[in-house]
């Protein structure tokens, strides 16, 4: 392993996640989103083919946190494997926050998994 030092706030969780809005079709993905995002219960508003939609709801995560890299190396040809930080907005960002703390806690910023 090299001296590499890998930041946090690339660390991403497979995520379930489902939007239902009133007179529309009930849309579910399976995705991985940054690990400050991929929490039970958050409702994120998701740019995707250049649109932001609302309402998406974080249903499930794993516990298992891969990097963006070895997520982009495994996964090359499937679209919305992995949804960047800038696509994304939660309206809970002091939990946000909280969360990235603890996710360092209990995580060394230069471990790969």
């Amino acid at each position: 392993m090299n001296n590499e030092v890998v930041i946090h706030a690339d660390y991403y969780r497979q995520c379930r996640l489902i939007r239902k809005l009133p007179g529309e079709p009930t849309l579910r993905t399976k995705t991985w989103l940054p690990i400050e995002y991929a929490v039970p219960g958050n409702i994120l508003k998701l740019q995707l083919d250049g649109k932001w939609l609302h309402g998406w709801s974080v249903k499930w995560a794993s516990l298992t946190m891969l990097t963006g890299k070895i997520i982009d190396e495994s996964i090359r040809d499937v679209p919305y494997t992995r949804i960047p930080p800038e696509r994304i907005r939660n309206p809970n960002r002091s939990i946000v926050n909280d969360i990235r703390a603890n996710a360092l806690d209990n995580k060394s910023a230069n471990t790969l998994i």
